[in-house]
């Protein structure tokens, strides 16, 4: 065997001990697996409604690209933790709601003011266009990125002894309520109390408050079913946006197949979530008709004052978020003109 040869002999060899090196590896780099923090249970509207079809879905859309490790039930983060997990790298994407961060994310707390989505279809699809601009920002500036836009269906009040006929027996009311629904609340006439939502339900039975504010599918999750007498629906005065949020830094590792399967399945959890929770408030007020429980809805006229009423909460946030406030305000005045 000539030199030629014997050179050509090891070059095969080398290549097929790189081969078998490099293989594995490469294969493993194709695979991006992400970790998933939630913090409500399997068994919760919310859940079943968005992140259990979302989680199997991006899963195979990506055609084996990503692989998602859910950690849900907050064993591995906190609802209210969950902006700082992401950020730290506890997880890669986390359900956050938006609310528990007023000062930080404090743009988006713009979906919580009063009466300013119409219904949260419309206002899933407003919340897109203005998270390309100013809002987006906010988020981009506190490490996330919005990969996924829930708004929940209108909230509504519960009371437990007292009722209400007309708006102005609001007066006098003490409710669970936070955040910027709580000014709205404040504005119609009652005094809120800022506690944990598994606490609304047993400081409302022992009379500590008059009731609490809710969505109607969560009220059974919450303890609020049993005890609940009337509902007063103030007719989409504010809804609660929940954020699927990836860290910023995660985000722009990933490939574009990746990132392009997290989208659209986004998109199509988001066309099916407010049918969804529909479906589930109405199970809800039916049952409420079933147990003898009342429910308010405020009248045509009394949602004209209702939206008087609670101007100046609009007006306080633009004065607290100026002057990006009046950037995301004016981009939705454009959006919905």
């Amino acid at each position: 065997m000539n030199i030629h040869s014997n050179v050509a002999s090891i070059g095969a060899l080398a290549l097929s001990a790189l081969a078998t090196l490099v293989t594995p590896a490469a294969a493993q780099a194709q695979t991006v697996t992400v970790r998933v923090a939630d913090f409500l249970p399997p068994t919760h509207v919310f859940y079943t409604c968005s992140m259990e079809r979302w989680v199997p879905e991006v899963e195979k859309e990506s055609k084996g690209k990503v692989k998602i490790n859910y950690m849900g039930g907050g064993k591995t983060v906190a609802g209210n933790e969950m902006l700082d997990g992401v950020r730290k790298g506890i997880a890669d994407i986390g359900v956050m709601v938006v609310d528990y961060w007023p000062d930080r994310l404090n743009l988006a707390s713009f979906s919580s003011l009063p009466y300013v989505f119409s219904d949260p279809a419309k206002g899933t699809e407003i919340l897109h266009k203005l998270l390309k601009g100013t809002m987006g920002e906010n988020f981009r500036k506190e490490g996330i990125e919005p990969v996924m836009v829930l708004l929940t269906t209108p909230r509504q009040i519960s009371l437990a002894k007292k009722k209400v006929k007309s708006l102005d027996d609001f007066k006098g009311l003490k409710l669970r309520a936070q955040g910027w629904e709580g000014k709205s609340i404040e504005a119609l006439g009652a005094t809120t109390v800022t506690m944990s939502t598994p606490e609304g339900s047993t400081s409302q039975k022992s009379g500590v408050i008059d009731g609490t504010t809710q969505t109607y599918y969560a009220m059974p999750g919450w303890g609020l079913m049993d005890i609940t007498e009337e509902t007063v629906e103030l007719r989409g005065y504010t809804h609660t946006l929940v954020i699927v949020g990836a860290s910023l830094q995660k985000w722009n590792s990933w490939s574009k197949e990746v990132k392009d399967a997290m989208l659209k399945v986004s998109r199509d959890v988001e066309a099916s979530w407010v049918g969804c929770q529909t479906e589930k408030d109405n199970e809800v007020v039916e049952q409420f008709k079933k147990k003898g429980a009342t429910i308010y809805r405020i009248t045509d006229a009394e949602l004209q004052k209702a939206k008087q009423l609670t101007r100046p909460v609009i007006d306080a946030w633009l004065a607290a978020t100026a002057p990006d406030g009046k950037k995301v305000l004016d981009e939705y005045l454009a959006i919905t003109k």
